[in-house]
């Protein structure tokens, strides 16, 4: 199964939290979830973290720092 889910909350109509639930609940092992939100969105992106997901990011960042990131988060789990 996959690592990381990176779900963009600001391609859907409503919350991430179900889906990211629905996603991570078909999968075997628990894999980390990312929320990319809309720059200036950070009560939305804090929200999502204390709801359960393990981080968030502007979507407004860069290629390098995403990739940057994500392998953060990845390096955490091995």
């Amino acid at each position: 199964g996959p690592h990381l889910l990176v779900l963009n909350q600001m391609r859907l109509r409503g919350s991430a939290l179900p889906l990211a639930a629905g996603l991570v609940s078909a999968c075997p092992l628990r894999p980390l979830t990312l929320a990319l939100v809309a720059q200036g969105d950070e009560m939305r992106g804090v929200e999502l973290v204390e709801r359960g997901l393990d981080g968030f990011i502007a979507a407004s960042c860069g290629p390098r720092e995403f990739v940057a990131r994500v392998r953060a988060m990845l390096r955490r789990t091995r």
